[in-house]
């Protein structure tokens, strides 16, 4: 009994010393923890190690255990780094495939615009048979003619010359076949705009301003 108690006694005087060893080490508490481990295990078993030679077993085992840590987290850091510049590359790749591809359908649609603009053009180069001339004379009412002004800003801005539309054309958005049924030839959106206004009052007077659905936005 006597024995056991004094080999604990030295193991409680030499803990404090072997901590006050291990705290002096470099890398902190977060770093260090293996070696304080290996300074209890020693004390366990009895194979008391001075101070000096805990602190610089513990220190010469840190040491290789922190460059082989750093190394292979600058490690992984480059082949991530790596990583990302080629997604990158991937990514502006497939940004300018589809930049040319939107160019390209763009340019189609366009030329496709135009084939059909120059068809119905000349499909409806004659009026209809039923529809009255133009004529600059044609008389539209006040009231109509603010009307017809509202219809204008909703459907086009008031651009008598709107061609954004192949279907759709000038200042009232007519229609190729509406156009010709009240007597326009050719592109609506390149009649007068005289014209243009005279033609949608006969429209109005025929069909009612239903004719067009921004009607009910100018009160009518």
């Amino acid at each position: 009994m006597r024995k056991q108690t004094a080999r604990v006694g030295l193991s409680v005087a030499v803990l404090p010393m072997t901590a006050l060893a291990l705290h002096g080490l470099p890398g902190g508490s977060h770093t260090n923890h293996r070696a304080h481990i290996a300074a209890a295990e020693a004390v366990h078993r009895g194979s008391f190690l001075l101070p000096g030679a805990v602190s610089g077993h513990a220190a010469a085992w840190l040491e290789a255990d922190s460059t082989t840590t750093v190394d292979q987290v600058g490690s992984e850091l480059v082949q991530a780094s790596s990583q990302v510049q080629a997604q990158g590359q991937v990514i502006k790749a497939q940004q300018v495939r589809y930049a040319e591809e939107a160019a390209q359908r763009s340019a189609v649609d366009r030329q496709a615009s135009a084939h059909y603009v120059a068809a119905q053009t000349a499909s409806y180069a004659a009026p209809s048979s039923a529809a009255p001339a133009y004529t600059a004379s044609y008389s539209v009412s006040q009231s109509m003619a603010s009307v017809l002004a509202c219809i204008r800003q909703y459907e086009s801005g008031d651009n008598y010359a709107d061609t954004s539309n192949p279907y759709y054309r000038g200042a009232y958005q007519f229609s190729w076949s509406t156009w010709q049924s009240v007597g326009g030839t050719g592109d609506p959106a390149s009649a007068l705009p005289s014209e243009q206004d005279m033609r949608a009052t006969m429209l109005a007077e025929r069909d009612g301003w239903s004719a067009w659905s921004t009607s009910s936005m100018c009160g009518v």
